[in-house]
């Protein structure tokens, strides 16, 4: 396996974990996404509380998922 194959795997599962796309991950400018947290499909089965707060980085992207109750204050 390619390191560019696994970097794809790699970004795909945190696309769906963080609700976001690919794309957002591989931005040519820095930027910071806000996504609301989400059951997605092929979700990791982390457990997340009522309340709930995650920050990814990765290139130039921030990626800040939560919970739709606090998603306006962070």
């Amino acid at each position: 396996m390619t390191q560019e194959a696994l970097l794809h795997i790699v970004q795909s599962q945190l696309a769906i974990d963080m609700n976001c796309a690919i794309d957002d991950l591989n931005g040519e400018k820095d930027s910071i996404l806000f996504t609301q947290a989400r059951e997605n499909l092929g979700r990791r089965p982390f457990p997340r509380s009522e309340r709930h707060f995650e920050i990814l980085s990765m290139g130039r992207a921030i990626i800040v998922s939560a919970s739709p109750d606090i998603l306006a204050i962070v």
